[in-house]
């Protein structure tokens, strides 16, 4: 249905009245005849004879062209247009709100350039179809301090340039609630709200919009016209545990998001400053690869770098940056009440990476607890308040709690140990003896243990043990159960460490599980469990990040700092929870390798990695967005369908509707020319 022409100013329509005027001019404008006097007859053969039809036509056509030139004019000057489904309600003090989305998608090139760009361009459009005193709200995904409030005209055009890209990826949900929050707090005066992106799907979750009476929702789609990447996804280590001298295996996850074929593409692994790995790789389309990237642990300490491969045009995921820490030595305490272990002593003191320290439970100097990696404690008959607080808190700090217990033990002061910790409790000896059957091969104790698992491997008898109770809030895990399903070690994580409880001790009263190959790389994973607890990487947000930290009484600053000191943070340390907080998206713009370091010393890595959500590039087509929007009958949502053109002039036809002003004026012209023509012509 076709809507009718509407006027800007309808008192023009009152001049219309003028065309009285030359109708009466036509009325009485009555030819006078002269006599003309020949001295020859001759000469009237040379009059033009000119009928009296043909003038009276000629007139008619003159005051038609004059009637239609007066119409036109007054047309023009009282500006007609034809209105549009979603015209824009006129305010008097508007208010404009314009998100721009700057995340890393937004840096694609596209048919006219680069992507946020040409957001950047089409923003200040959008700011050219109002007026001066307009009120205008920028906001984009790293919500700057300055777009945290109304700036006129002049302040937005200069500030859109500024734009640059940024890491974050917000849900649309949150930037229109954010925008609502800001334009309405001031008043109910209407909004027109435009968003400018490529409408990733990951980000652009339109069903979780409403509609708001008070604003008109207008969205841009600015989209590139490949959406193909090649990107690193994750990584993570074959093994757990971080070993100097250690043969590594990093696996590599690589996405290729595209309809391309990938053959013989290179990944290269950099860790402190060298090249240690090469790989290549074939993918096919819309698919993933896992590559293995093999090297050796050369050094102690910090071990900091990155993956790298190349792909273009997105290229913000092409690098993966990871840190860890390989301690210069392992240092473990053992708590015994008689006497120690020869076991566990025999197995740790051939090998100098490990120092073990075993002392009696009567002569514990509390305050080395925290300079320790891991506990054992090794069948003692009974714990005090005092030790099991001292426990909870080392391993709530980031160290590593084994159990073994005694054959005569306090069973009901280690269940007040375990009831703390959430575990389940003793219970009493179990004297059937019975064989181990049962292995968690995917837990960090026995991923790396072997390099194949056996059907029927020969393991360990157990001759007794104590019973394991359970209760519905039990957080404790399985890794080695009987042929019964009886739990002979367990393991959780409390607070930064983990705890493993035992069911025997480690002597011939409970079985062979000691003298068994087993048990090395039992006891020695789980010390070396708490040595890498700190994560390979994180990714930057707009959240706070909170980062363990070991420190000492002297530790009171805290500095978050690049290797070239060209990003040095001073970040805010919370003491009871012995961690340090900082905003990466605020305070670290780029992706890399950052360092804690005190006055005296560098503590540990961090690295920081740009987030995957965009990578897939999966966008919101035309017909989706639309599709979306009436499934949620967002009826003050409409699309700006053709961003390639002007976006001032559409916004002018949003407003005010199709303006045909120009045409009547354009057509008075002619009916003027018209008239030119049968006045000099038609003579």
């Amino acid at each position: 249905m076709v809507a009718a022409i509407q006027f800007l100013y309808p008192g023009f329509l009152y001049a219309l009245s003028a065309l009285s005027i030359p109708i009466i001019i036509h009325l009485f404008n009555f030819r006078k005849y002269k006599t003309v006097y020949f001295s020859n007859v001759a000469f009237i053969k040379d009059v033009k004879k000119e009928t009296k039809a043909k003038s009276q036509l000629k007139n008619l056509l003159i005051l038609l062209f004059r009637l239609l030139t007066i119409t036109a004019l007054v047309m023009a000057f009282a500006q007609p247009y034809i209105p549009t489904n979603n015209s824009m309600k006129q305010n008097k003090k508007e208010k404009v709100s314009i998100y721009i989305d700057n995340s890393f998608s937004m840096d694609v090139e596209g048919k006219n350039g680069k992507l946020l760009e040409v957001s950047n361009s089409k923003a200040i459009e959008i700011a050219d179809a109002y007026q001066p005193s307009t009120r205008f709200l920028l906001t984009t995904n790293s919500f700057s301090p300055k777009h945290q409030h109304f700036i006129n005209k002049e302040q937005l055009i200069e500030y859109i340039p500024e734009i640059q890209s940024s890491p974050s990826v917000i849900p649309l949900s949150t930037i229109i609630e954010r925008q609502k929050d800001f334009t309405q707090k001031n008043g109910d005066a209407r909004t027109n709200t435009y968003l400018i992106s490529d409408f990733q799907k990951i980000s652009s979750n339109i069903s979780m919009l409403n509609n708001d009476s008070l604003t008109d929702t207008y969205l841009i789609p600015i989209q590139a016209e490949t959406q193909g990447n090649l990107y690193i996804d994750t990584c993570w280590f074959e093994s757990f545990n971080r070993k100097y001298g250690q043969q590594e295996l990093l696996n590599v996850r690589i996405r290729n998001n595209s309809d391309e074929d990938y053959s013989n593409i290179s990944a290269k692994l950099f860790l402190n400053d060298s090249l240690k790995s090469v790989g290549s790789f074939n993918i096919s389309p819309s698919n993933y690869t896992d590559l293995k990237l093999s090297y050796t642990n050369s050094s102690k300490g910090i071990i900091a770098g990155y993956i790298e491969i190349t792909d273009y045009p997105i290229t913000y995921d092409n690098k993966m940056f990871i840190s860890y820490q390989i301690d210069d030595q392992i240092d473990i305490l053992e708590i015994f009440e008689k006497e120690s272990n020869k076991y566990i002593s025999s197995l740790f003191k051939n090998d100098p990476y490990f120092k073990l320290e075993s002392v009696k439970v009567d002569n514990i100097d509390y305050g080395k607890l925290k300079n320790k990696n891991a506990v054992i404690l090794s069948q003692v008959s009974s714990l005090s308040s005092g030790l099991i607080n001292e426990l909870l808190e080392f391993v709530n700090q980031g160290g590593i709690l084994l159990i073994s217990p005694e054959k005569n033990l306090d069973i009901s002061s280690y269940n007040q140990l375990l009831n703390l910790a959430g575990f389940s409790n003793y219970g009493p000896i179990d004297s059937i003896p019975v064989n181990i059957s049962k292995l968690s091969y995917e837990s960090e104790i026995y991923n790396s243990a072997f390099e194949k698992q056996t059907e029927r491997p020969k393991l360990p008898l157990i001759a007794m043990h104590y019973s394991k109770i359970e209760s519905s809030g039990s957080i404790d895990i399985p890794i080695i159960q009987t042929e019964k399903n009886q739990t002979i070690l367990s393991y959780a994580n409390k607070g930064k460490g983990k705890i493993f409880t035992s069911s025997i001790g480690f002597n011939d009263n409970y079985g062979t599980f000691h003298k068994h190959p087993l048990f090395i790389p039992t006891i020695i994973n789980i010390v070396l469990s708490g040595s890498n607890n700190n994560n390979l990487y994180s990714i930057i947000t707009n959240d706070e990040m909170k980062i363990p930290v070991s420190f000492t009484s002297e530790d009171k600053i805290f500095h978050l700092h690049s290797k070239d000191n060209k990003v040095d943070i001073v970040a805010d340390y919370k003491a009871e929870d012995n961690v340090i907080s900082v905003f990466a998206e605020r305070d670290i713009k780029n992706a890399g390798n950052y360092y804690i370091s005190t006055k005296n010393e560098t503590k540990q890595s961090i690295s920081l990695n740009y987030n995957r959500l965009e990578s897939k590039m999966k966008l919101l087509s035309l017909d989706e967005l639309e599709e979306n929007i009436a499934n949620r009958s967002l009826e003050n949502f409409n699309i700006l369908k053709n961003p390639g053109s002007n976006i001032t002039q559409q916004i002018n036809i949003h407003k005010n509707g199709i303006q045909i002003w120009k045409w009547f004026l354009i057509a008075a012209l002619v009916f003027i020319a018209l008239e030119i023509f049968a006045l000099k012509i038609l003579k």
